[in-house]
């Protein structure tokens, strides 16, 4: 689950933390709020292959006893892309590999602290 959600997630990380989608997305985020059409076409383009793409990973890993099954896919999702978006494109920070390793590692331990036994 790891490395799949770290190839998955590097991946987005690289597209969402060039300058060029830094500079357009606050934008976009902004007609997507107006522009139904514009939403549909986003969802249906990027979020449906994306979570398509993820679902895929989430499927194996339930099926191996890695992942709880009681989480929706979309949620999953949002809460790592949404993350990605923040810290690229509200914080201004970049998407390096250490802050992907450290959402990989949130996504599949949890905020739970780490046993010492």
């Amino acid at each position: 689950l790891r490395q799949d959600l770290r190839i998955a997630l590097s991946g987005l990380a690289s597209s969402l933390g060039s300058r060029e989608a830094r500079a357009a997305v606050p934008g976009l985020l902004d007609d997507l709020g107006r522009d139904d059409e514009l939403r549909d076409l986003i969802r249906e383009r990027l979020v449906n292959r994306s979570r398509e793409r993820l679902g895929q990973i989430f499927d194996r890993a339930a099926e191996r006893g890695d992942l709880q099954t009681d989480v929706p896919h979309g949620t999953i999702l949002a809460a790592l892309a949404g993350a990605l978006v923040f810290r690229s494109v509200v914080s201004g920070l970049p998407l390096e590999a250490e802050f992907i390793d450290d959402l990989v590692e949130l996504s599949v331990n949890g905020l739970a602290p780490r046993s010492t036994h």
